[in-house]
């Protein structure tokens, strides 16, 4: 059977540069003869030697795959932070590029994953009026592949994120609550951590508001703030930012004035920031609050940032 595995050659460029020898390394879990070959691609190890080389080594699994070249789900959305911020900064070109350049590797054994990471981005461009809505046939491949699995991992929690204009409420809320209950129960993050865990509650807030389900928004405002409330949180600056202005925005969709109230308290804050940091950074959320109250403030009671 032909090796596609690159974990031997991955490994032995960590190990070199964490300054191990191969007797280092293998020390009484395998022979040092055994770990050479290994790192040559010529045999395979197990898993739970591989592990307990890698602490050998005082290496974590990520150490090892910011080392690990071959087809790996967690590489292709490592791409996200780049492409969103490419989008973000204006460069549709370049960001279009590198979801194209995505799953470049042999993935045959489960080509469908492609096929949903390329159309959930295509849906994310479209609510940015970058590309199409997607076709039926082509969303449906998508709700397909999400409603086929109950336990989500990362990759498709972050397909949700980008499809989540398009996802049916049935689904937004079931997640939605599979994910408060596993951040109340201080259970395992079902993404990369908790701080992304709250970014994509959010967003289903927004979901939520601007479908105007604003009795699960509301209620889904009320438990992630109390949520917030834990000290263990207390740096989450961005994302408890994130949530004011959400939070806002659905206030003002339900013509409530305190919605103006905590837009001016947004704005008070980026005001803040600004000065500590002595630039204009925090220049396009500014004019995102101000065009979005624009839009929203039904309540006849005027606008003022101070």
């Amino acid at each position: 059977m032909e090796n596609r595995s690159c974990y031997g050659q991955a490994f032995r460029q960590l190990r070199l540069d964490r300054g191990y020898s191969l007797k280092e390394a293998a020390g009484n879990i395998i022979s040092p003869q055994m770990l050479g070959v290994f790192e040559h691609g010529k045999s395979g190890i197990s898993l739970n030697n591989f592990g307990r080389l890698l602490i050998r080594i005082g290496a974590t699994w990520n150490d090892f795959f910011r080392y690990y070249n071959g087809e790996s789900i967690l590489k292709e959305l490592s791409l996200s932070d780049e492409i969103l911020v490419k989008i973000n900064n204006g460069h549709y070109y370049d960001g279009f590029k590198l979801v194209e350049s995505s799953f470049e590797g042999d993935y045959s054994d489960n080509p469908i994953l492609e096929t949903v990471y390329k159309l959930s981005y295509q849906s994310y461009f479209q609510t940015l009026s970058l590309t199409s809505k997607l076709t039926d046939d082509e969303l449906e491949i998508v709700l397909n592949y999400l409603n086929r699995i109950d336990t989500w991992g990362i990759f498709e929690y972050s397909v949700l994120s980008y499809i989540l204009a398009d996802c049916p409420y049935e689904m937004v809320k079931y997640r939605s609550g599979k994910i408060l209950d596993a951040m109340a129960n201080n259970k395992k993050s079902f993404l990369s951590s908790k701080k992304e865990d709250i970014a994509i509650l959010i967003h289903m807030i927004g979901y939520f508001s601007r479908k105007a389900y604003f009795k699960d928004a509301n209620k889904l405002i009320a438990e992630l703030e109390n949520i917030l409330k834990s000290p263990s949180y207390n740096h989450l600056y961005t994302e408890k930012f994130n949530f004011k202005f959400y939070q806002a925005m659905n206030f003002l969709r339900q013509n409530n004035p305190k919605g103006l109230e905590i837009a001016r308290d947004c704005i008070h804050f980026l005001e803040a920031f600004e000065a500590l940091d002595n630039s204009n950074a925090s220049a396009i959320d500014k004019n995102k609050i101000l065009s979005a109250v624009s839009v929203l403030n039904k309540t006849g009671i005027p606008f003022k940032e101070s």
